[in-house]
C-alpha cells in the first residue's frame, strides 16, 4: 500500500520580523506579526465574515 503524501504550505502570508514555522504546517491567507511561533500540525487560515 502506497501512503498518501501531502505537501505542507504557506501561501498569500505576510510574514513579520523573528517568524518560525516548524514543518509540517499549513498556513495561508493570514498575516503573522513580529516574533511568531508556528509548531507543527498546525492549520492557520483567513477567516471570512460579513
Amino acid at each position: 500500500m502506497q501512503p498518501n503524501l501531502r505537501e505542507v504550505a504557506v501561501k498569500n502570508v505576510e510574514i513579520g520580523n523573528n517568524v518560525t514555522i516548524y514543518q509540517p504546517a499549513n498556513v495561508y491567507g493570514c498575516t503573522l506579526q513580529d516574533d511568531v511561533f508556528i509548531g507543527p500540525f498546525v492549520e492557520i487560515q483567513h477567516v471570512y465574515s460579513d
